[in-house]
């Protein structure tokens, strides 16, 4: 698994490619709570995570519920569904809001938000 991190103004893109399991689930939950002090948008960015298991899942949960509950803008952007990438059913079958998962391949980018 990768990390990157890329601020474009307002908008913090962390983007996480390879596999979330539970070997290193815990990375991208601590990058993501080393993100909440800073101000403005998240933009979680998974268009090239091929793998994510249930504790890679929950990590991300948890940081959908804090943004719930904080009133932070957090968004998705998964990879098209088809593209041989297991995440997008994996997020459906979750039945998240859609305006989370409104960010897909080829969509809005990071500065329209």
């Amino acid at each position: 698994m990768e990390i990157t991190e890329l601020n474009t103004g307002q908008v913090t893109v962390l983007a996480i490619n390879g596999r979330i399991d539970s070997s290193n689930a815990i990375d991208p939950g601590n990058k993501l709570r080393a993100l909440y002090a800073k101000p403005g948008h998240l933009l979680l960015d998974l268009q090239e995570l091929e793998y994510i298991s249930s504790a890679g899942f929950r990590t991300l949960l948890i940081a959908l519920r804090r943004a719930a509950e904080t009133g932070d803008r957090l968004a998705l952007r998964l990879g098209p569904v088809g593209s041989g990438y297991l995440c997008p059913p994996i997020f459906a079958a979750a039945y998240l809001p859609a305006s989370l998962l409104a960010l897909q391949a080829g969509g809005e980018s990071a500065r329209d938000w």
